[in-house]
């Protein structure tokens, strides 16, 4: 009897995690990019506006994925 061998489970390349910060300053990086090169490329308006809405959703994900620490956090005494 022949079987197939069986076909290693390949994923794909690990995606590096990106966090805010860094998202936020290549975003600021294209749009300024764009907007030095407006006159001499074909960037409209829209394509700007679309990009600057983007990071306006990634600023608001930084904002509200930062957590206040309590001031008894910072105060913990280890009873033994």
């Amino acid at each position: 009897m022949i079987t197939e061998p069986e076909e290693p489970n390949v994923e794909g390349p690990e995606i590096p995690i990106i966090s805010n910060y860094e998202a936020l300053a290549a975003l600021n990086q294209i749009i300024t990019y764009m907007e030095q090169k407006s006159d001499k490329m074909e960037f409209s308006n829209d394509h700007i506006r679309t990009i600057k809405k983007l990071r306006k959703v990634i600023k608001w994900e930084e904002f509200h994925s930062k957590q206040q620490v309590t001031l008894d956090s910072c105060f913990r005494i280890n009873k033994e």
